[in-house]
């Protein structure tokens, strides 16, 4: 019997380092523009200063920061995308995330819809999320 324990025991140990499928996803801040803006609300500020102070708190990790496409799609500005991806970074910087932990990540076209649902080209979303191990 003390056998099984001990191989259950092992056994769990084992999978602890495996299993991070069972960790949540890092929390998403979506950055909401209105219409043609490329300037934060008050209210999207809060939201940034908030990913930025959980930057902080892990402090290895990076920031990385989504915004539309710069590729031309029906019902979209691509001009829009740049200034928006650009306010948000300064506002990180500006609350103290560092510049070198900031990384850009591009939604394809095909993700923004702007039919269905407008505001998809119109945020911006920051993650947290594990530096990647080179």
């Amino acid at each position: 019997m003390r056998k099984v324990i001990v191989f259950l025991s092992l056994l769990g140990l084992a999978g602890c380092g495996t299993l991070d499928f069972l960790s949540p996803a890092p929390p998403v801040y979506v950055v909401f523009f209105p219409d043609r803006a490329t300037t934060l609300t008050g209210d999207a500020a809060d939201i940034v200063r908030k990913a930025a102070a959980d930057a902080k708190i892990k402090n290895a990790d990076m920031v990385q920061i989504t915004g539309p496409s710069t590729k031309i799609a029906p019902g979209y500005d691509p001009s829009l995308a740049e200034p928006r991806i650009e306010a948000v970074e300064a506002t990180l910087v500006a609350d103290g995330v560092s510049k070198d932990r900031i990384v850009r990540a591009s939604l394809t076209t095909t993700d923004v819809n702007v039919k269905a649902d407008a505001s998809g080209a119109q945020r911006v979303e920051i993650r947290v999320i594990d530096k990647p191990t080179t």
